[in-house]
């Protein structure tokens, strides 16, 4: 019984902790999924994937260049649009084919399918 006590003492005292650290973030974090257009270059996702690794807004950033596709995570923010994303990616922004964002741990991700560019927009 006192481990099951102790046990149920350690796991609250760890969720208060968390949520402490969660309400003293300002902002909310965010994410994106994108489709780049067929003729992107390597090269060009390359350059994509090094501007965002260097960005402080971003938290963490994947480039599929096999499949032409992008995923990043916001650190939080105030605010974010379609339009933050393409000012970070630069020209490249004209090269954007689908794109879809929502919040972190709200909004669910969908898979980069054949579906993605109908249900993203």
């Amino acid at each position: 019984m006192k481990y099951i006590v102790l046990l149920a003492l350690l796991s609250l005292t760890s969720v208060g902790i968390a949520q402490s650290v969660n309400n003293n973030v300002d902002g909310v974090q965010f994410f994106s999924q994108v489709i780049m257009a067929d003729d992107i270059s390597s090269s060009e996702l390359g350059d994509i994937q090094q501007d965002l690794n260097q960005n402080p807004n971003v938290q963490m950033a994947r480039v599929d260049q096999m499949n032409k596709t992008i995923f990043v995570v916001t650190q939080p923010l105030d605010s974010f649009e379609r339009e933050s994303f393409e000012s970070w990616i630069g020209a490249n922004a004209s090269l954007v084919n689908c794109y879809r964002q929502g919040v972190q741990g709200v909004d669910d991700f969908i898979p980069f399918d054949d579906n993605f560019c109908t249900n993203s927009e």
